[in-house]
């Protein structure tokens, strides 16, 4: 856990000044507080922190120094209606959303038990996937929550678990074990189960995984009080003036204005802006279409090179595919075909790599196995699982990789960035990053994007589609 790590001077005082102003956007007694703000607050009050929550990642943060890796999901919500030591001590909270999944999958026709089972394994393998993208190992990962109540937050965090399949039983909304999964479809979307440490509900309706904080340890908690300012508007319109009018003169009590804005005005930008070079490519082919017109991914080159003919193969014989109009656009991005590049990957490795092949279309590691060692263990869940795609015997039997396994990690392409000192380094990205990427460069007036606003505009669109 992060208590002994996190600056809770730092940011208590934060969320409280932020918890002032809670009457713009609410009259109520529940400090309003956005969750991209506790992101940014999170990762600004943790050493080696680095918030990556416009990424579509399954953690929101990611922690690493010379001694831990890990991630952290950051959640803000209200607290139970009735907090209180005899009262209720649990709120269920969004984790997961499956939309795409459902549309791609049978969702509807599957039994319950079948339907929790798939969302379950598709939870753990996305989990999986995000953790060893970025170099952090899951047992020291956990859940960093604000939880609101009336004129009070509180900071609880848990562990950050897979769901163990094998333990998975039907429950009802308190938590009980029941003989069967509840089967009433017209009074309830919520389907309720829990494993051997939490409790969990999955919305048909809605796609999406919930599951259940236990919040007892806010009882004997340290409470960051929060008394809202009743005009924060009259302050907003004194901070607008503050740095070209003068110092800011006192609203309802000096003491209160000045703790609050020297706090707000101590606030580096939440947004980190990312002014390298930078390209997109897909992994998935850009050339063709299944029958169905959907994406895919070609069986015998790019990400299966190893599962092409003519030679014996060798897996992890692969390579990330640059569609030529990069080139055109991007001219001298990339060093001259087989010229080396150092390539940081989002775990720390540096790998060697290189542009080759006729037209410069393929991006590969110098020992070819070193990028897709990576990529592969990403998609998987392990070096190990990916290796069992390969049979060195025959061909036939080869497991190669398809657009399914890109949409249940939600990642179907790569950044590619340019640093200062003439390095790289790659960034595994969500869906539709590319798409977004190329529509950008479409017509005479292209518009390139920085890359955190590249991010920006893919969250907002994921948002936006659930």
């Amino acid at each position: 856990m992060s208590t002994n790590r996190l600056d809770r001077t730092v940011y208590d005082a934060l969320m409280r000044a932020m918890g002032k102003l809670s009457h713009c956007f609410s009259d109520g007694d529940i400090p309003y507080i956005q969750y991209r703000f506790v992101e940014n607050v999170f990762a600004r009050c943790v050493p080696g922190a680095l918030n990556i929550s416009r990424a579509d990642n399954s953690f929101d943060v990611v922690v690493k120094d010379a001694t831990a890796a890990y991630g952290v999901g950051v959640k803000t919500f209200v607290g139970p209606h009735n907090f209180a030591p005899m009262g209720n001590h649990t709120k269920t909270e969004k984790v997961a959303e499956f939309t795409k999944d459902s549309q791609r999958g049978d969702f509807g026709k599957l039994s319950y038990e079948q339907l929790i089972q798939e969302v379950a394994t598709l939870r753990n393998r996305r989990v999986n996937s995000d953790a060893i993208a970025q170099g952090v190992t899951l047992d020291q990962s956990y859940y960093h929550c604000l939880v609101r109540l009336p004129h009070r937050m509180f900071v609880h965090e848990e562990s950050y678990d897979l769901i163990d399949l094998p333990s998975i039983v039907p429950c009802d909304s308190m938590g009980t074990e029941l003989p069967r999964y509840q089967s009433n479809t017209k009074t309830s979307a919520m389907v309720y189960f829990k494993d051997s440490r939490n409790t969990y509900a999955y919305n048909r309706s809605k796609n999406t995984l919930y599951k259940t904080f236990d919040l007892g340890d806010l009882l004997t908690g340290q409470a960051i009080d929060v008394m809202q300012i009743a005009d924060p508007y009259a302050l907003l319109l004194q901070l607008e003036q503050f740095g070209t009018t003068g110092p800011i003169t006192s609203i309802s009590t000096e003491a209160v204005t000045e703790a609050l804005t020297q706090t707000l005005a101590s606030v580096s930008p939440t947004v980190v802006q990312d002014p390298r070079p930078y390209v997109v490519l897909p992994l998935f082919s850009v050339s063709k279409y299944d029958r169905y017109g959907k994406y895919f991914v070609e069986k015998a080159s790019g990400l299966n090179q190893w599962n092409a003919g003519g030679r014996a193969r060798k897996f992890g014989e692969a390579y990330l595919s640059i569609p030529q109009w990069i080139h055109r656009q991007f001219p001298g991005f990339f060093p001259p075909r087989n010229v080396t590049m150092q390539l940081q990957l989002p775990n720390d490795r540096v790998v060697t790599a290189k542009v080759c092949q006729q037209n410069n279309k393929a991006l590969m590691s110098k020992h070819n196995a070193d990028l897709m060692a990576w990529l592969f263990s990403m998609i998987d869940g392990g070096l190990e699982e990916a290796q069992q795609r390969f049979n060195p015997l025959t061909r036939a039997k080869n497991r190669p990789y398809t657009y399914d396994d890109l949409l249940a990690i939600r990642k179907d392409a790569v950044a590619v960035l340019k640093n200062n000192d003439g390095t790289f380094s790659i960034e595994v990205m969500p869906l539709g990053s590319y798409e977004t990427f190329k529509a950008h460069f479409e017509n005479d007036n292209a518009t390139a994007l920085r890359f955190d606003e590249l991010l920006e505009e893919v969250a907002t669109q994921t948002e936006e589609r659930t």
